[in-house]
């Protein structure tokens, strides 16, 4: 972290302290000591949607800040998002700050700096960030993230469709993941990235767009051969998968072949052993 934005950061959660206000954003993923990439701005985000809380607690930020000597410009002000500049006239230091909103599913750590989001909260954040705006610096932390071995692919995409309304879309993820090598080096040297490793990250997404894309295809295929199935028993798609999951509950090792539908009035659907080809086994996917 910049020293200018450590001193920002500092004042403001001593300032904010019984407010709920975190270090949010790039900066509480390396807080937790994931990456060291440098940030323009700061974040530090609260889970309290009370408007009046909200002002007063960037009311008491802002007085920190002058109390400190360093100069405040306004560039956004709303009920529950602010951006200002700050700046300090001795040394002509600068940046932005922003106080805003966020989700959260854990308790913020403690350390050094202050409160910061928890570590798998910073995480579905920043992937929201990605599947909503993809920056270059998204890319960079969740590289970083997975990269350290805290998480897994598959423990990220589950944590950040916990914070989105739906599930992200594979496939248009797939698609933002590729974007990532429209970015010039320019961009990712701004976070001081140099191009052997920019390589890294566009190689590792373009790999993971290629997961995603397999399992998509595997998921569609599996669908077509369960409606078809559920079609010749004469079911609808949901009374096939309830009934092949009581049977796989009840007698795992009965269903060799898709199941039949009722053979009378009242008559509970079966297995069907006689015909069976096995052209609907051994079509399963990894998820």
């Amino acid at each position: 972290m910049r020293s200018f934005h450590e001193r920002l950061t500092r004042l403001g959660l001593v300032a904010a302290a019984e407010h709920g206000f975190v270090l949010a954003g790039g900066y509480a993923i390396s807080a937790h000591g994931i990456g060291n990439r440098l940030s323009a701005d700061v974040d530090l985000f609260t889970n309290d949607a009370d408007p009046q809380t909200f002002a007063t607690a960037v009311n008491d930020m802002r007085q920190a800040f002058t109390d400190a000597g360093l100069t405040i410009t306004d560039t956004t002000v709303s009920p529950l998002f602010v951006d200002i500049n700050v700046s300090d006239p001795q040394t002509g230091e600068s940046s932005d700050i922003q106080f805003g909103l966020n989700y959260r599913d854990f308790t913020p750590a403690n350390l050094d700096v202050g409160p910061v989001l928890d570590l798998r909260d910073a995480v579905a954040s920043k992937m929201s960030a990605l599947w909503s705006r993809g920056e270059a610096r998204d890319f960079i932390d969740i590289y970083n993230v997975i990269d350290s071995g805290a998480f897994t692919r598959t423990e990220v995409l589950e944590m950040a469709d916990q914070q989105e309304a739906q599930p992200m879309d594979r496939e248009m993820l797939a698609e933002r993941f590729t974007s990532v090598a429209r970015y010039a080096t320019d961009d990712f040297a701004e976070y001081d990235v140099g191009p052997s490793q920019q390589r890294a990250v566009v190689e590792f997404f373009a790999d993971w767009a290629t997961a995603l894309t397999s399992e998509e295809n595997a998921e569609s295929l599996e669908g077509e051969r369960v409606t078809e199935a559920a079609q010749a028993a004469g079911m609808s798609v949901d009374e096939y998968r309830d009934v092949t999951a009581r049977l796989n509950r009840t007698h795992p090792d009965s269903i060799q072949g898709p199941i039949t539908g009722p053979q009378g009035a009242g008559e509970s659907p079966r297995t069907n052993r006689t015909h069976d080809t096995g052209a609907e086994r051994g079509r399963g996917y990894e998820r």
